[in-house]
């Protein structure tokens, strides 16, 4: 009898729930949200000015930020925009986001900074929750 082709299992689980890096099942209802956890919540879409930085709060729930601008957008969790990402115009990107809430021992706020790089920006985004 012929063995079995070898399968990754992540992929042989139907109806089971979804699972994290380290293979632990993710519990709960996924879901996404278009605004962010500040007490007046900045929606999407998203004015950011070139000018001036913004701010996104990370809801205590997400775990990814997508995010899709009409002009190149610098993204960084340090406030000063010392260091950051540029996204390009009309990119869709993903990044990792976990607030301070999901990870204790997470070090930085749990806050997005955004600047538009060039020109002001329309920002589309969006938060992966679970």
């Amino acid at each position: 009898m012929a063995n079995p082709a070898k399968v990754n299992p992540r992929f042989t689980q139907f109806g089971s729930a979804p699972r994290d890096a380290n293979r632990n099942a993710i519990m709960g209802q996924n879901y996404f949200a278009t605004e962010d956890a500040t007490g007046t919540p900045l929606t999407s879409p998203l004015a950011v000015p070139a000018a001036s930085t913004t701010a996104l709060q990370v809801p205590s729930a997400a775990v990814q930020i997508a995010l899709i601008s009409s002009t190149d957008l610098r993204v960084s969790e340090d406030s000063s925009m010392s260091h950051y990402f540029v996204l390009k115009a009309n990119t869709l990107e993903k990044f990792p986001c976990l607030s301070p809430a999901v990870d204790q021992q997470l070090t930085n706020t749990g806050i997005i900074y955004l600047k538009a790089d060039s020109s002001d920006a329309v920002v589309q985004f969006r938060f992966d929750c679970i």
